[in-house]
């Protein structure tokens, strides 16, 4: 009994893991588009940085927060390179509570190119009474 028992705890293993595996293309095109956003915008940013910095009298104070910008790209970047090497690990995913507020603004930060380009605004109301 207890050696069938591990073994269908074993096949359920595997084959959960197998089915993670099996999205592996879904999640790295995912992950491409993701990433490259924060990349992209890194550029960007650095561009902008070299035009302030470009003039006879640089504006220092712009300067440093489109560095501060790159920062933050880089954080979103990091963030997400993470989020997907956690997904792939054999052990169990570790869970933890989250505030669900702070979510949002991460996950409209990620799509901000794309919304910059369809020329949509986003407005949050998030309820603070939310549990974890």
């Amino acid at each position: 009994m207890l050696y069938t028992q591990l073994v269908r705890t074993d096949v359920a293993q595997r084959r959960e893991r197998e089915a993670r595996l099996l999205t592996g293309d879904a999640i790295v095109a995912a992950m491409a588009h993701e990433v490259r956003q924060p990349l992209f915008a890194m550029v960007a940013y650095a561009n902008a940085d070299l035009h302030w910095l470009d003039h006879p009298s640089p504006n220092l104070e712009e300067a440093k927060v489109v560095l501060k910008q790159i920062g933050a790209s880089d954080r979103r970047a990091e963030a997400v390179i993470e989020r997907v090497r956690v997904m792939f690990r054999k052990s169990d995913l570790n869970r933890a509570a989250f505030e669900l507020n702070s979510l949002v603004p991460e996950t409209v930060a990620l799509v901000q190119g794309d919304l910059q380009t369809h020329g949509i605004t986003v407005r949050f109301d998030l309820n603070e009474l939310l549990p974890q």
